[in-house]
């Protein structure tokens, strides 16, 4: 579970740095950056409800659900600049949502002991993917903005789905199945 949530990370700040770089480039329909930087500013307060979420259906799945939010967010800003201000809320809201989502996943899987240790490579893979977004958005804004945004989608629906068959694992090994 902790390697996944690790590799989730990776994509989260990913994502949501190359949809800011991107609309900085000009994808996104002509929309001044700064707007779309406001549009997404609102959503990224559901990190406040992350832990009441996950105390309701579970911090893997308030991960996952912020993974697929952002990951719809980018396919939405992909396929159309009309499509970009709703993208941005949505994209925000899954950090929202995704980041904390994981530090809880990431706490309850992690040992007392090396607790601290797991929450710091989080935040490393956290930041590493951010760091590489925009490289890679410059290499990808001249393509398209189908290609743009749909990597980090793609991304992040792996990521997603690798939180899901890690969780699948651990609950399989602790009621005795392998």
């Amino acid at each position: 579970m902790i390697v996944a949530g690790w590799g989730a990370a990776l994509t989260v700040l990913f994502g949501f740095v190359i949809f800011q770089a991107g609309t900085a480039m000009g994808t996104g329909g002509g929309f001044d950056p700064q707007v779309v930087r406001l549009v997404g500013l609102p959503p990224l307060a559901l990190c406040l409800l992350a832990a009441p979420i996950s105390h309701r259906i579970g911090a893997p799945a308030t991960a996952r659900a912020g993974l697929l939010l952002c990951a719809a967010g980018l396919a939405l800003s992909g396929f159309g600049s009309a499509l970009t201000l709703p993208g941005a809320g949505l994209v925000s809201g899954g950090v929202g949502l995704a980041v904390p989502g994981l530090i809880i996943t990431l706490s309850g899987a992690a040992s007392d002991s090396n607790r601290g240790l797991t929450l710091s490579l989080y935040t490393f893979t956290l930041f590493v993917g951010a760091s590489v977004a925009s490289p890679v958005a410059t290499v990808l804004a001249p393509s398209s903005p189908v290609l743009l945004y749909g990597v980090p989608a793609l991304l992040l629906v792996i990521g997603a789905a690798g939180l899901t068959l890690a969780l699948g694992r651990v609950t399989r090994r602790s009621v005795g199945i392998t």
